[in-house]
């Protein structure tokens, strides 16, 4: 992996997410165009630098969701969301199911592992429905 790409994603996982995430400055540092800075990482990883950050910011929310009884509105905005709608469209996104939807299910499964949830067609109805996958999440580390 390019260093430079490296180096923004230690930045990214470093970064306060309750406060907006600016790429000017670490472009800046590396002497490079912040467009081009931005195109290079989406190359190099397959994900914009706003898919990576929703993806640790719902990651992280979801760890507060499933740990503690915090109310989702604060959970968001300790996650840098300050429109809830924004964090239940993001959340709905990466997990396939509501903030609410989530911690239910983490509290009717405690003392099992971690779960993570995607989308499968049922065959009978046609609907999409939530089910339960033991997989890490896909964050570049």
């Amino acid at each position: 992996m390019d260093p430079r790409v490296r180096l923004l994603l230690k930045l990214i996982s470093e970064h306060n997410l309750s406060e907006p995430f600016d790429s000017t400055e670490p472009s800046k540092w590396l002497g490079l165009s912040e467009p081009y800075l931005l195109r290079l990482f989406h190359r190099e990883l397959g994900k914009t630098v706003r898919r990576v950050l929703m993806d640790v910011r719902i990651s992280k929310a979801a760890q507060l969701l499933k740990a503690s009884a915090t109310p989702i509105k604060q959970v968001a905005s300790e996650c840098g969301y300050s429109d809830i709608s924004n964090f239940y469209r993001d959340f709905k996104i990466v997990h396939g199911i509501t903030p609410k939807e989530f911690r239910l299910t983490m509290l009717a499964n405690i003392g099992q592992p971690y779960p993570f949830f995607h989308h499968k067609a049922v065959s009978d109805n046609r609907e999409h429905v939530p089910t339960i996958v033991e997989r890490p999440l896909d964050i570049p580390s």
